[in-house]
């Protein structure tokens, strides 16, 4: 009985296919090395990025403070610095930022802007308590010094000893009182001698 041999002159020998599934995985596995490295130029350059933006935000929210805590000083309204300085930070802030920000540059921003309005409204509170402290003492300053105009000593002497601790220290105030009381009693005498002799006249 003859037998004839199968035609295998068209198979792929298995050598051959494993040498292919071979060329295929390096080539996978280099486009993934290529993405890889590609991925991380991308997030490095997109790093730089927000580091100048953030740069330009923080240096120009410290312009932003710098400038408007010097209009607000130089106002001389006490009363109304907490809503200046929130109008100011509503309407003028943004023009001292970068007009493009990126997502993770704008949440900081909004953070520092937090921190930006409450160290100034802490700022804006201790300088209105100031202000109205100056005001109080020039009042009180100057009911002292109405007192010595008039020649009034004990007058002048007890005003003085209500500020004593609060307007001026103890030692302060015991210089200011001995000023005072000469000072009152030269005026005194100065307005003894201003006013009209009397005449008396003999019948």
């Amino acid at each position: 009985m003859l037998h004839v041999a199968p035609d295998l002159s068209g198979v792929i020998p298995l050598n051959a296919f494993e040498a292919q599934a071979a060329s295929v995985r390096d080539l996978a596995a280099g486009v993934m090395d290529v993405s890889g490295v590609a991925g991380t130029a991308l997030k490095e350059m997109q790093e730089v990025r927000d580091a100048g933006q953030w740069a330009q935000a923080r240096d120009g929210m410290y312009r932003f403070e710098q400038d408007v805590m010097r209009e607000l000083e130089a106002g001389g309204d006490s009363e109304h610095l907490q809503e200046r300085w929130k109008k100011a930070l509503s309407e003028r802030l943004p023009s001292y930022l970068p007009a493009r920000m990126s997502g993770p540059v704008r949440e900081r921003v909004a953070m520092a802007r937090e921190n930006l309005e409450t160290a100034g409204s802490i700022y804006l509170q201790k300088m209105s308590h100031l202000g109205q402290l100056e005001e109080a003492r020039r009042y009180w300053a100057g009911g002292v010094e109405s007192a010595v105009e008039q020649g009034e000593a004990a007058l002048a002497e007890r005003r003085i000893k209500e500020g004593s601790g609060i307007f001026v220290t103890g030692e302060e105030a015991s210089l200011m009182a001995e000023e005072a009381h000469s000072r009152a009693a030269l005026n005194l005498s100065l307005i003894h001698i201003s006013e009209p002799t009397r005449r008396s006249y003999i019948s």
